[in-house]
């Protein structure tokens, strides 16, 4: 044995070396599988909020259209403005649209509210009794309503209940008389997400948002939790977990807010959604808080779900069967080791690949684009073609961010990318610079081709309209690219006659 020493020393080293290796590489993973199992998990959960929201959205416009924006109800609400003894005419209102609302009721539908101009409450079904009460400065969403004469959507606490709300603006005659609250709770939402998945969903809404706005009689809607004392809970939503038992699924409730509460502490000064595990009566779950924004994008509490979820648990077990398979096969650690320097590679060459595009428009990024000019340019060069760059711009984006808010603009940097990528040549080269800007280099073409192209790009935008989005134009600045001007200059050029078209009155292009 002693002529093996140094080999079994060196096996030794190896075995040691291999296993170091090897947990490190599981730990690795380990966070990446569960980086990216929370990532798609919270992106799935906004998607599926979205679509239940939009959705209630969608009937809620239906529900105007066919039952309020008439001339019955219009005309008592003319009439309504201009009196001031209104009694009969909010009997008269109630009376026409009684039967609907409590049809609405069945749908999820929590509160019809007509206001009077000013934001003076008019008449609540959910509560005839109450009227004649101010709500400016209570009920931005009105406030906003008031002033657009527009519909304003989104999540907003008021007197009684809190919602998810459309606001409309209601006209007679060509004349604004008042405005119209179609909303719904969150226990809508939950319902609809009950019936699709065995999950149980709640909201959380700040303590002094509620001490704030809610009378002090409609306190016994809410329920204090034991994750924070600055939340509370929507009684409510909280009707669709008790099933059978209250008292139970109330016990029930607290044991999960304790396990939670400890780590939830810390996670709700963040401002982003967030997903904890945890287990409970020997299964695994994970909770879902999703940052619930008011009309006026103010964080004002949590959408929560509870899903059943055995991903910790399988990764778990998974980590203990590698172990045992490392320890036990050493003498595979070699190709183990080569399989893991291939896996390196690859992840390595996945990342580098994804560090060139833009996640949100799927083109190329700031990066990616200059290492594609630089490649085409050197062929450029060897042929002697010319090729021209454009810097487009989306007029007045803030404006849009502004107005619709900050999802709808990430749907018109996605709507604009998809117009770009169909209407240029394969050949071309589309880039988000940033914001709101976008960089296309056109393969063999001069300044006057490119001033063509670009023409065109402003008209087919100019022209197009969207069902969904707001309507935009844009702005575009042409430089042709010269033998003896590096990159730098020519994206120097195109910016400066970008900006003579912003400056000379916008959805213009200018040549450089």
């Amino acid at each position: 044995m002693k002529k093996y020493r140094k080999e079994v020393v060196w096996s030794i080293v190896l075995f040691v070396v291999m296993t170091s290796v090897g947990l490190l590489y599981q730990n690795y993973m380990q966070k990446q599988q569960i980086a990216i199992f929370e990532e798609q998990t919270l992106k799935d959960n906004v998607s599926l909020l979205h679509t239940v929201i939009n959705g209630l959205n969608r009937q809620s416009d239906t529900i105007f259209s066919i039952k309020i924006n008439q001339a019955q109800v219009l005309r008592v609400m003319s009439e309504a403005d201009a009196v001031k003894n209104r009694d009969a005419l909010r009997k008269q209102l109630y009376d026409l649209l009684q039967p609907t609302y409590e049809l609405l009721k069945d749908a999820g539908i929590r509160q019809l509210h007509f206001h009077l101009p000013g934001n003076i409450s008019f008449l609540r079904f959910h509560k005839p009794k109450k009227y004649g009460d101010s709500l400016k400065g209570v009920r931005y969403s009105i406030d906003l309503v008031n002033k657009t004469k527009k519909v304003v959507r989104g999540f907003e606490e008021g007197r009684i209940f809190n919602g998810f709300r459309n606001v409309y603006p209601l006209f007679y005659a060509e004349k604004f008389v008042g405005t119209v609250e179609i909303s719904f709770s969150i226990r809508a939402i939950a319902q609809i997400l009950s019936r699709e998945e065995n999950s149980f969903h709640g909201l959380l809404i700040e303590k002094r948002l509620v001490n704030t706005k809610v009378w002090s009689e409609n306190h016994k809607y809410y329920l204090p939790s034991a994750l924070s004392a600055k939340y509370l809970w929507d009684k409510k939503a909280l009707d669709t977990l008790y099933k059978t038992d209250e008292d139970a699924q109330k016990a029930k409730l607290r044991s999960v807010e304790k396990i939670l509460s400890k780590k939830t502490v810390k996670m709700f000064s963040s401002e982003e959604d967030f997903l904890l595990p945890f287990a409970y009566e020997n299964k695994n779950y994970i909770a879902i808080f999703h940052v619930l924004r008011n009309v006026a994008h103010e964080k004002v509490g949590y959408i929560v779900s509870f899903k059943e979820s055995r991903f910790f648990k399988q990764l778990h077990r998974h980590r203990e069967i590698n172990l045992a398979l490392m320890l036990g096969l050493n003498f595979f650690w070699a190709l183990l080791l080569f399989l893991f320097l291939k896996k390196e590679h690859d992840i390595k060459e996945m990342l580098q690949t994804k560090s060139n595009y833009d996640p949100l428009t799927n083109l190329l990024n700031r990066r990616g684009f200059e290492i594609a000019y630089k490649a085409l340019s050197q062929t450029h060069e060897r042929g002697q073609r010319p090729f021209s760059l454009l810097f487009v711009d989306i007029d007045l984006f803030k404006k849009i961010n502004d107005t619709y808010g900050h999802d709808v603009g990430d749907l018109v940097l996605k709507h604009l990318a998809e117009l770009l990528r169909s209407a240029l040549r394969s050949s071309d080269i589309v880039a988000r610079w940033g914001g709101e800007e976008f960089v296309i280099l056109l393969n063999d073409a001069d300044v006057v081709k490119a001033k063509d192209v670009a023409e065109k790009l402003r008209l087919m935008i100019e022209e197009n309209r969207h069902e969904e989005l707001p309507h935009f134009t844009i702005s575009v600045g042409v430089a042709q690219a010269q033998d003896n001007v590096a990159f730098e200059g020519v994206l120097k050029h195109a910016d400066e006659a970008l900006y003579r078209a912003k400056e000379s009155g916008r959805n213009r292009v200018v040549v450089y």
